[in-house]
């Protein structure tokens, strides 16, 4: 067989897999992966210099669990073609996925340079950033993510968990906390910690504005704490109103003092929004 029709065959084998996996039959898909990898593997036999065969086994291997050789794949697609902008945004997601993050944002920053415009690959690095707990670099980073992604809409709207997404049991759960936080600051008015909590649940619960209420009090508090003025930032930005977003995150540009990466609460609510960005911009 011809290297062109082997390539060929193993594109659609790997194909075959992914739709498989989506069906659930996933000893079947992983025979099909295996077929895609033994074809890859033929093909760079006799051409080991064709940067698009070492992409797609990759592609394969990452499906297949082993994640270690696609990044090895990636990396020689790269040295190939160092402007392969797939093989750079996959080698620098391998790296997020096995805990190199340091790694993964100077993969991140070259895949970034060769696409500019896409957001996703933006907001990645920002996630990356988070895990690094450098979190109002993953904000900056954040704000120009999604103005890539709503440069094409009319408007932007409102990026929030909706109460029609939310499980009713989880939902009620969250609610009943939140009632807990409204009795205990009731006898403690100022208690931060509780007053954290409630913004965390109130931005749960896809309350924004709400949140955004609750983290101005905690920011007129305690003027310097640059952790509500964080929170207000990724809210803001969420709820669509990125000049007001843009204008807090100079404001928290000029603090002395910076968020620690350590914060437990930024972790908490940064973490799972971050999720959620990733799950809606595509």
């Amino acid at each position: 067989m011809l290297p062109e029709s082997m390539e060929r065959q193993a594109k659609r084998s790997y194909h075959l897999g992914l739709t498989l996996d989506r069906l659930g039959r996933s000893d079947e898909a992983v025979a099909a992966y295996d077929r895609a990898l033994a074809l890859y593997e033929e093909v760079l036999q006799r051409n080991p210099r064709e940067a698009k065969s070492w992409l797609g086994k990759g592609f394969v291997l990452q499906e297949l669990g082993r994640t270690a050789e696609a990044l090895a794949a990636y990396e020689e697609a790269l040295r190939l073609d160092p402007d392969h902008r797939w093989a750079a945004s996959n080698k620098a997601g391998v790296l997020a996925k096995l805990l190199r993050y340091r790694e993964a944002l100077t993969a991140y920053d070259y895949a970034c340079q060769l696409q500019p415009e896409n957001a996703r690959l933006v907001l990645q690095k920002s996630c990356v950033l988070v895990d690094l707990g450098r979190y109002s670099e993953a904000l900056g980073t954040l704000l120009q993510a999604l103005r890539l992604h709503w440069r094409a809409a009319s408007s932007p709207s409102s990026l929030l968990p909706l109460e029609t997404e939310q499980q009713p049991i989880l939902r009620q759960r969250a609610e009943k906390e939140r009632a807990a936080c409204q009795r205990r600051l009731r006898r403690h008015p100022d208690d931060r910690q509780t007053l954290y909590q409630q913004a965390l649940l109130l931005s749960g619960l896809g309350r924004g504005e709400e949140a955004l209420a609750v983290y101005e009090r905690l920011a007129l508090a305690v003027p310097g704490d640059p952790v509500p003025r964080c929170c207000q930032i990724l809210l803001l930005a969420l709820l669509g109103r990125l000049d007001e977003a843009s204008e807090r995150y100079e404001e928290l540009r000029t603090l002395q003092q910076q968020p620690a990466s350590a914060d437990k609460h930024l972790r908490a609510l940064f973490g799972p929004m971050f999720s959620r960005l990733l799950a809606l911009i595509r």
